[in-house]
């Protein structure tokens, strides 16, 4: 059971997404220096924000088609093809083309954890509930990265970020 479904059962309608960026090392790192560069090229593309790949279900069939033109090299794509997990890698094709550089990665949320673990760190003990989530509020308004602006979005294009596409 992994993260999807947990928080699937949890917070029904969310959308998961899993980090492409890591993804994209981890599939490079067991590729052959000969096929590196036209591999991490072609894995760009698979991979790529553009606005004519208008949903999740084209990221993946693009991603099956590539997995299939190189898994006679690389037998581990055939195997990732088939996963369950893949579709997860391409949700952010399911929103409007400006929200998707805000979650076609995950690291902003990964350093967002860390601060929140070192500032519970300098914490002997947070006595309530209230208390820790006052502290995750502050760590919240501390964080810089997290104050983005996200281009000239109008509440009437989309809706939470979804693309107004229906996709």
């Amino acid at each position: 059971c992994g993260i999807e479904e947990v928080a699937s059962e949890c917070f029904k309608g969310v959308s998961v997404q899993l980090c492409t960026v890591h993804k994209k090392r981890e599939l490079q790192s067991k590729v052959r220096p000969r096929d590196k560069a036209l591999f991490s090229s072609e894995l760009k593309e698979v991979f790529s924000m553009e606005s004519s790949v208008r949903s999740s279900r084209e990221g993946v069939e693009r991603m099956k088609a590539f997995c299939a033109r190189w898994g006679r090299s690389y037998p581990f794509l055939l195997k990732f093809r088939e996963s369950p997990r893949l579709p997860f890698y391409f949700t952010y094709l399911d929103y409007a083309p400006e929200v998707r550089p805000f979650i076609y990665s995950t690291n902003w949320v990964e350093r967002f954890n860390r601060q929140i673990k070192k500032a519970v760190s300098y914490k002997a003990a947070l006595p309530s509930v209230d208390s820790a989530l006052y502290l995750i509020g502050l760590v919240a308004l501390n964080a810089t990265y997290l104050h983005r602006k996200i281009g000239n979005l109008s509440a009437g294009l989309i809706e939470f970020g979804r693309s107004s596409s229906g996709a």
